[in-house]
């Protein structure tokens, strides 16, 4: 699963009304270049698995598969993400493109089963350019 950031705090209710607006607009610009830059690193995802030879690609799908069935086997994520990821997961070089392209893709590229790739350069400079721009 992708690594979760903390969303800064919003004031309390005993803070001005300014503050505690100001504070959730942050949090929300915060949280919209974050998964500005998780759709991202899912979209180079799925390009190198449309260029990788099938050896790598298989590689790549099969760990992710077997994220989805830890997901499962341990009620780690809830049944919609294992269904929804088992699916893409069939022919992830369209349907990764297919997905971010819909209503639920924040809430697919924060539950994916990908979060193992993060740690590689290439990808990791997508998600940490994302952080410096919220």
């Amino acid at each position: 699963m992708a690594n979760s950031k903390l969303l800064p705090t919003v004031p309390s209710s005993a803070a001005p009304a300014a503050d505690r607006i100001a504070a959730r607009q942050a949090a929300l610009k915060e949280a919209k270049a974050r998964y500005a830059a998780l759709r991202k690193v899912h979209h180079a995802i799925a390009a190198d698995l449309a260029r990788f030879d099938d050896a790598r690609t298989t590689r790549l799908i099969n760990r992710a598969l077997r994220n989805v069935k830890v997901w499962e086997s341990g009620g780690i994520a809830s049944p919609y993400y294992v269904r929804a990821w088992r699916r893409i997961l069939l022919d992830p070089a369209n349907s990764i493109p297919e997905m971010l392209r819909g209503h639920n893709a924040n809430a697919l590229v924060q539950n994916s089963p990908f979060g193992f790739v993060y740690k590689e350069p290439r990808y990791r400079k997508e998600l940490q350019h994302g952080e410096a721009n919220a």
